[in-house]
């Protein structure tokens, strides 16, 4: 089966693969889920080096904070997006864009403004995520009016809601990233000059899902290579 998913669909796709969708080539596209689910490796996957973001009088201090992705705790890592479609059994072909206005600023400021530790996201009052708390307990529930732990978030049915609300990444969304696992990977940047779209600096600029908001004639690259990635070819010309 050869499937094709774009932005956040991509999470409806990952959990049929997590419950056993056996698929031949899976085609990511402005993915809005992290690379790390298909990627678990920390010299790979993980930044190191921190950057700001700013929008409107906030700004926002991305990378520079320990994750949940990197605890050694194995029930609390049996929590996190980390690894959690790997191993895929097929072939992963991710159209990407670095500077995707969704995928990577917005994702990105999300991802530090609403998880925890609570300190650093304004937006986050009812999750605590604990680096030096007791294993199997180190995510946390928190009354939003009384600051008291509710309860710990464990793998007894809450991985779900920690994936959601408590699990700082420490790595970029693959439609923003890519994917560097494997030679059955294949990586198309969308930032490249072959798919280069009017109006735009570079190609595709940070436009999200731009393959849905322009005619088919400006987009032939785009469909062109997606053709060619599976195989199915030749385009037409």
């Amino acid at each position: 089966m050869y499937i094709i998913y774009d932005s956040m669909d991509n999470i409806v796709a990952g959990e049929a693969l997590r419950q056993g969708m056996v698929i031949k080539n899976y085609v990511l596209i402005n993915a809005a889920v992290p690379a790390a689910c298909f990627d678990a490796d920390e010299g790979r996957i993980r930044q190191t080096s921190y950057k700001n973001a700013t929008t409107g009088p906030t700004t926002f201090r991305l990378w520079d904070l320990f994750a949940p992705d990197g605890d050694g705790d194995a029930e609390k890592r049996n929590l996190d997006y980390r690894g959690t479609l790997e191993p895929l059994q097929g072939n992963l072909i991710i159209f990407f864009l670095p500077d995707d206005q969704a995928t990577s600023f917005a994702w990105e400021v999300n991802n530090d403004a609403t998880k925890p530790p609570a300190h650093d996201a304004p937006l986050n009052t009812n999750f605590e995520y604990l680096p030096n708390g007791y294993p199997g307990a180190k995510l946390l529930k928190v009354n939003v009016f009384t600051g008291q732990i509710e309860y710990a978030i464990t793998n007894s049915g809450h991985k779900f809601e920690a994936m959601a609300y408590a699990c700082r990444r420490w790595g970029k969304a693959t439609g923003a990233w890519g994917s560097t696992e494997g030679a059955k990977d294949s990586n198309e940047d969308l930032s490249t000059s072959v798919y280069d779209l009017p109006r735009e600096n570079s190609c595709f600029g940070d436009e999200h899902s731009a393959q849905f908001s322009y005619r088919i004639q400006q987009l032939k690259p785009f469909y062109d290579q997606l053709i060619n990635s599976l195989h199915l070819g030749p385009p037409n010309p």
